[in-house]
């Protein structure tokens, strides 16, 4: 029986964490690595994505509104599912 392939894990800041990108129904479409910077960094590359929910709780598109600019350089580790 061949081995099941495991996804390489994002990894945050306090060891191995991701966050959840949704779409506006709900659906899981992405995940990224779960620090606010990485979030924000991830909605910038994904347009798709209304809500993400992460270890701090579930928050709209507008809470990380103040990080998504050109300053943030922050690597989100940005995975879309399928």
């Amino acid at each position: 029986m061949p081995a099941k392939r495991r996804k390489p894990e994002p990894i945050g800041t306090i060891g191995i964490t991701k966050a959840t990108l949704l779409n506006k129904r709900g659906t899981r479409i992405a995940y990224c690595m779960d620090t606010p910077n990485a979030i924000a960094k991830a909605l910038m590359k994904e347009p798709r994505a209304a809500k993400v929910k992460s270890i701090l709780g579930t928050h709209a598109r507008e809470h990380y509104k103040p990080r998504m600019a050109p300053w943030n350089k922050a690597r989100s580790g940005l995975v879309r599912i399928k």
